[in-house]
């Protein structure tokens, strides 16, 4: 397996355990990597480290959780509302 197809099933790991307690040691082995040499490779081919990597995939899915949220919470209300006022 070339090093590209490693970062490849490294990624897919971290988008498929965003929610799970995941640290940058498990992702290096998913990488068949160390530590060290998975991070400097990450950065220099992705421009970013990986910490801010699975920040922002984190943060992404959080909204993504809230806006859902948001959204069940205003069918409840309306559902309630045309109960309520309409029937």
């Amino acid at each position: 397996m070339n090093w590209l197809n490693q970062i490849n099933e490294s990624l897919i790991f971290i988008e498929k355990h965003i929610t799970d307690d995941i640290t940058c040691e498990d992702v290096a082995k998913k990488a068949f990597s160390s530590y060290h040499h998975y991070m400097r490779m990450f950065f220099l081919l992705s421009g970013v480290n990986l910490g801010e990597y699975i920040l922002t995939l984190e943060h992404k899915t959080t909204i993504k959780d809230e806006k859902r949220l948001i959204y069940q919470h205003f069918l409840i209300f309306f559902q309630f509302f045309c109960i309520q006022y309409l029937y």
